[in-house]
């Protein structure tokens, strides 16, 4: 099992997403992000490319669009955060 790591409320907007529909392209991401709340699409290419560096997500090359997926559930990553805050706190 991979270890979730920290990731960014920013990011986690990315990740409900995945975590709802995967594999997606970064098209299909960024018009979500776009309908939610006015993102600009190079802020949700970053975003992406943050998150395959952290290994929370992979991908997959389908042609000339890139397939993203999760690398750790979204239960692994609220029990990670959840952790560090406790940590934090105590």
């Amino acid at each position: 099992m991979i270890r979730p790591p920290r990731i960014s409320e920013t990011e986690w907007e990315v990740m409900k997403i995945c975590w709802n529909r995967s594999p997606i392209t970064a098209q299909e991401i960024i018009d979500q992000l776009v309908a939610l709340d006015d993102w600009h699409p190079k802020t949700v290419k970053t975003l992406l490319n943050r998150l395959v560096k952290k290994r929370a997500l992979g991908f997959k090359k389908d042609g000339r669009a890139y397939l993203y997926y999760p690398r750790v559930t979204e239960k692994e990553c609220i029990s990670a955060e959840s952790r560090s805050f406790l940590d934090r706190v105590f």
